[in-house]
């Protein structure tokens, strides 16, 4: 419970800036309001909200977030430290999400996938390589997964 309030004490005005600007929407257009809680934009607003809190209770700083349906990717992170995430991901177990999103935030400290990018990601997440795994038999493309 401290951490969470202390999370939020630490993020209060970026908090009160985008409750601000959602007041401002809503007044000026209704059917924008709308639009911002069709199942898609709550899975985007949900996405955004678990990087920005996990980003804040690791410590991780990163530019911008861009959230896509992809075909073969579930998340990536540029050189500028933009995240990429798959839309697909709202619909993941709590688990497989934050590896994903964990993964790409380490990404913007360790730029590669060598030993000491696994070590620093089984801190966060335990067994990462075991995630991964399990992560890769989830079809990205819609397909049904291949027989064994």
């Amino acid at each position: 419970m401290r951490q969470a309030e202390a999370f939020v004490l630490n993020k209060r005005a970026w908090i009160q800036k985008h409750l601000e600007r959602m007041r401002q929407e809503a007044a000026s257009s209704p059917d924008r309001l709308q639009e911002r809680t069709s199942p898609e934009s709550e899975s985007r607003a949900m996405l955004r909200d678990r990087v920005e809190e996990l980003a804040g209770l690791y410590g991780f700083t990163y530019n911008r977030i861009f959230i896509r349906r992809q075909r073969t990717r579930w998340g990536s992170c540029s050189g500028k430290n933009n995240l990429n995430l798959n839309l697909k991901l709202a619909s993941l177990p709590d688990m497989l999400r934050d590896y994903v999103i964990l993964h790409e935030l380490i990404h913007t400290r360790i730029k590669n996938h060598g030993k000491n990018f696994w070590r620093e990601l089984d801190k966060y997440v335990g067994d990462a390589r075991g995630l991964r795994d399990r992560l890769n038999r989830i079809p990205l493309d819609d397909e049904p997964p291949p027989h064994a």
